[in-house]
């Protein structure tokens, strides 16, 4: 009897997962896994012994192209400092990593064999090899995905526990649920603007935003006894500073229990355990780079002018490398600052201490990875 119940539930699974929704997907966009460059690689011609010297040729070749998509994930400072390291990477695992796809050009030049090739370099498992040797940039991720069972919110989201769940695993720093419980709701339909989502994940410290929405509900029951829902997830990546989207995918999935509440909760965790896995895959190959965007916010200054002034006198500040004012509004003034990534932790004491701020008397009240609050004295 119990084997026959379970074959039961498993042939409803499997019906209940063909049964289509009426919601819309999204465009699937993900991070290409291998990337191919263009390279020299070069041998000595030993004894006229020219197939030794082509399979030289080709693993030098394999070598150079790791080395350069190694430049893709790690910012140049970071090369600058880890050279040796980063020079063992390449030496110890390049050729589990590449392979010549093409050869375009031949040529032996005073006993050396050159060849031009277009070379694959499978960038997981490199990027893997540079996390591994702390290399890489070490992004803070928040995760806020509004969810409706039966078009009712859900105020403990089955969808977005399970992404944190999978990228704390992963080993990424995520943003506390407890800190946008309220954002959730209250802005669930602004969220579906890049740029609102990327400024909810600036306020709250984060390099990258992954929301969407999810939904689900009940379907008739295929077994008695037996309470069935479905559910959709859809979800991007934006980066913080930019409002980019890097990633977006959706899924579908079907959930069982004796009760109708928690069998939309199972259908939603599985579905967003499908999607998970794929956007910590997705956040791990974004590129690496040397600066970071960080926004200023100061108050209160008495008029425009003097504003403009503090605005001018930041642009001085060594290590920022560009200042565009986002607002102005009733004597807060609002700017995106753009930081070397090896200044930017220690920004907020550079204002407060840099020469050209000493007129302003501006004291920082509010420090985060990306946002910056302070005050300036009442008079400017």
């Amino acid at each position: 009897m119990e084997r026959m119940r379970r074959a039961g539930i498993a042939a409803w699974l499997l019906l209940l997962a063909a049964t289509p929704l009426a919601w819309g997907a999204d465009a699937t966009m993900h991070q290409p896994d291998k990337r191919t460059v263009t390279v020299v690689g070069e041998a000595v011609i030993e004894g006229n012994d020219l197939p030794g010297a082509e399979r030289a040729a080709r693993a030098d070749a394999v070598r150079k192209a790791v080395a350069q998509v190694i430049g893709v994930f790690v910012s140049g400072k970071a090369s600058a400092e880890n050279g040796r390291l980063i020079e063992s990477i390449v030496r110890s695992k390049s050729q589990g990593m590449g392979v010549v796809k093409t050869v375009l050009e031949k040529t032996q030049e005073e006993g050396i064999l050159k060849l031009k090739c277009d070379v694959e370099v499978s960038a997981v498992p490199l990027v893997q090899a540079l996390k591994e040797a702390g290399l890489t940039r070490e992004w803070r991720v928040m995760v806020i995905i509004p969810e409706q069972h039966l078009r009712r919110p859900v105020p403990d989201p089955a969808a977005e526990t399970e992404f944190i769940r999978q990228f704390v695993g992963a080993g990424y720093k995520v943003i506390d649920q407890k800190r946008y419980a309220e954002l959730r709701q209250q802005n669930a339909d602004r969220l579906k603007d890049p740029a609102v989502a990327a400024e909810i994940g600036r306020k709250m410290g984060a390099d990258i935003v992954i929301t969407g929405e999810a939904f689900s509900e009940s379907v008739p029951p295929v077994m008695e006894g037996v309470e069935s829902c479905r559910a959709r997830v859809e979800t991007r990546a934006i980066l913080a500073d930019t409002a980019e989207i890097v990633a977006a995918d959706a899924a579908s999935g079907a959930g069982a229990d004796l009760s109708e509440a928690v069998a939309g909760k199972t259908a939603l965790q599985k579905t967003a355990g499908k999607l998970a896995p794929l956007f910590v895959r997705d956040i791990s190959l974004l590129p690496g780079s040397d600066t970071r965007k960080i926004q200023l916010e100061v108050s209160t200054f008495r008029g425009f002018a003097a504003a403009a002034r503090f605005e001018r006198a930041v642009a001085t500040i060594k290590g920022i490398n560009k200042v565009t004012r986002e607002s102005y509004d009733a004597g807060v003034l609002v700017l995106d600052i753009d930081s070397d990534v090896e200044k930017s932790d220690a920004l907020a004491e550079q204002i407060e201490l840099a020469e050209a701020m000493q007129p302003f008397e501006l004291v920082v009240t509010n420090v985060s990875k990306t946002r910056i609050r302070a005050e300036v004295k009442p008079q400017q």
